[in-house]
């Protein structure tokens, strides 16, 4: 079994409740937090080296299913996965090493952005101005997260024991993989009086979304406090995990990370729902990307028995139940899928229909894959990608199917029965369809060269 396939469900007690009073008025929804205790701590713990898995370097298989797609496979960019490492400075590795342990660090400095760039300093120093590397937040094979300059004028002071969570994203498919990355230390971390965030963006402030917490509470922590920083702020304590989780290749997960998740994700939460589902971006616009004319292919799919589901349409709660009922999951490919991913069962078939060529769906399906123990179906029936004429960005291309091509992949791997004749549009009739829309027409869309 490689580190990636996690079929098998390993069962762990509840952990039990611990209450404290802390109350800060930068804090949002100031509730205890339900977490584990330890005994004695060093000041870094965690997995020894010698006990983490060996790096996953075949990945020949994962993709097998393909659906006609011919893309890479989900490895690094050198065609492996990173090296565990000891050393917070260099990536982190789903295989183990530093990503599995904590540092706990005293009257540290917690330092959140200061603009709205991709790319920016913000993160921890320590007491003596040294910066925390641990913290820093890793995507694909660089850290999007930058040492900050020390404070010049005087911090805040936050009393208490505190666990260090990193940026807290408003975007749903980067909040699970990036914002929860480091929530694996709340079963080892001991007593703590909550979990720190900075805002990803700093003009978002200390805004906290319902789904933002309804997942915090579908992970069993029900009282969690949170307490999101806009200005720098000295902690009395602060435990500092590893990055168990994130996009590229630590998109598989540190086995932590997925044992958490397995044990302790929705488990309140009943499966209810139809066995066959399409997940459609239809209704979020085309400004986010998409389909063109998807409604024909969700026509085509309720005829196959499938229900169409608009996820952003539907509380938390109410699409993990949906996701946990399906057998069958056909869907646009996007951000629903992560939390598909996190519930996925090696039973549970999933289709990703493609919308964007190149590898941008690859960390969704070593995603799936990881959590499941079974990879995800590739359907690469894209016939042409309308863009923007002016400006236009990759994920705002909506793709045009190749509607009986998606039908045969689709029946190869016994999501369709086939031979229903799925028909296309005719170049005039997408034209025609581009023209309707009025965000389109300002914009331009043409078809990609």
């Amino acid at each position: 079994m490689t580190p990636w396939q996690i079929a098998d469900v390993i069962q762990c007690g509840r952990v039990n409740s611990w209450r404290n009073t802390v109350h800060e008025d930068k804090c949002k929804f100031q509730r205890p937090i339900t977490c584990s205790t330890l005994g004695a701590q060093p000041s870094v713990f965690g997995r020894h080296m010698a006990d983490t898995p060996k790096p996953h370097t075949d990945d020949t298989n994962l993709n097998r299913r393909s659906g006609g797609s011919a893309s890479a496979p989900l490895a690094s960019a050198n065609g492996s996965l990173p090296v565990p490492h000891s050393d917070p400075a260099t990536p982190p590795s789903p295989a183990g090493g530093w990503s599995e342990t904590v540092e706990i660090c005293s009257k540290a400095t917690v330092v959140p952005p200061l603009g709205g760039a991709m790319l920016q300093p913000t993160g921890i120093l320590r007491s003596d101005g040294s910066y925390v590397h641990r913290g820093a937040l890793w995507r694909r094979h660089r850290p999007i997260t930058t040492q900050p300059a020390p404070p010049t004028s005087p911090v805040s002071r936050l009393s208490g024991r505190w666990l260090y969570a990193g940026p807290l994203w408003a975007h749903f498919g980067h909040f699970l993989t990036e914002s929860v990355s480091r929530l694996w230390a709340v079963e080892t971390a001991g007593p703590i009086d909550g979990v720190i965030f900075t805002p990803k963006r700093a003009a978002t402030g200390s805004a906290v979304e319902a789904y933002h917490h309804a997942f915090f509470e579908s992970l069993g922590l029900v009282d969690v406090q949170i307490c999101v920083l806009t200005e720098p702020t000295q902690i009395q304590e602060l435990v500092v995990p590893g990055q168990g989780f994130g996009l590229g290749p630590m998109s598989s997960g540190t086995s932590i990370f997925r044992r958490f998740i397995r044990n302790q994700f929705a488990n309140a939460v009943r499966a209810r729902g139809p066995e066959k589902l399409y997940i459609s971006r239809s209704q979020i616009g085309p400004r986010r990307g998409g389909f063109l004319d998807e409604a024909r292919l969700e026509a085509y799919l309720s005829t196959a028995g499938y229900e169409v589901f608009h996820p952003q349409k539907h509380d938390l709660h109410s699409q993990i139940a949906r996701y946990k009922a399906a057998k069958s999951i056909v869907a646009a490919e996007g951000s629903a899928l992560h939390l598909v991913a996190m519930l996925a069962r090696p039973t549970q078939k999933v289709a990703i229909v493609m919308r964007r060529d190149g590898t941008t769906h690859d960390p969704i399906s070593r995603h799936l894959y990881a959590f499941s123990g079974s990879m995800p179906v590739r359907i690469n029936a894209i016939r042409r990608r309308w863009m923007p004429a002016k400006g236009g960005r990759a994920h705002q291309g909506v793709a045009e199917l190749d509607l009986a091509l998606a039908e045969r992949q689709l029946a190869a791997e016994g999501f369709v029965e086939g031979g229903a004749g799925w028909q296309s549009l005719s170049l005039s009739a997408a034209q025609d369809i581009v023209q309707a829309q009025r965000y389109w027409r300002i914009h331009g869309y043409c078809p990609e060269v």
